[in-house]
């Protein structure tokens, strides 16, 4: 069984000077990012269900709930 050569893959790509994603420049509101955490399934069927009793979407839910609670203290 014979074995061809492998080619080298070549000089490594330049480093380019990556913008930072965390900044927003112009209107926040248009500018999104991921929260990513967990939650038990019971918690998040009734909330997803409870955001579509109200007919929004689970996001605009949990600003609600939080402007609420951060009023109250």
């Amino acid at each position: 069984m014979s074995f061809k050569k492998l080619k080298s893959k070549g000089a490594p790509p330049t480093a380019k000077k990556t913008e930072n994603l965390n900044v927003v420049e112009g209107n926040a509101s248009d500018h999104f990012v991921a929260m990513n955490f967990k939650v038990n399934p019971e918690f998040r069927k009734a909330f997803r269900s409870y955001a579509s009793d109200l007919d929004i979407p689970m996001k605009d839910l949990l600003e609600r709930c939080f402007d609420f609670y951060k009023n109250r203290k």
